[in-house]
């Protein structure tokens, strides 16, 4: 365990770069979602429920013809808020046949 320590404390006394700098640098260039790779938008976009991802959907046209918003998604996003009794869309609202006629204001 002191060796460890003692190496950790080694390595941190050989980087000598003001804390200032670092900041300046983390702070210059923040990194956003369309800076990372398109298989890191997919990988983000398979793990949102369905609002989320028809939100993300309706950004831009890259998203647009990437995100999933399919019948799988929204009959699993019924499914939960079922089993987590919250409010779901009764039958005569929800068209389950697109994203526009879908939940059509029944839940907030």
């Amino acid at each position: 365990m002191d060796m460890i320590r003692h190496v950790r404390v080694s390595q941190r006394n050989s980087i000598k770069m003001p804390k200032e700098s670092v900041t300046r640098i983390s702070h210059q260039n923040p990194i956003g979602l369309t800076d990372l790779p398109p298989e890191l938008h997919l990988l983000i976009s398979q793990q949102l429920i369905y609002p989320d991802a028809l939100s993300l959907k309706h950004t831009n046209r890259y998203f647009r013809s990437l995100v999933d918003t399919g019948l799988e998604l929204k009959v699993d996003w019924l499914i939960e808020r079922r089993s987590l009794h919250l409010e779901c869309p009764n039958d005569r609202c929800c068209d389950l046949g697109s994203d526009l006629k879908f939940c059509r204001g029944s839940v907030r």
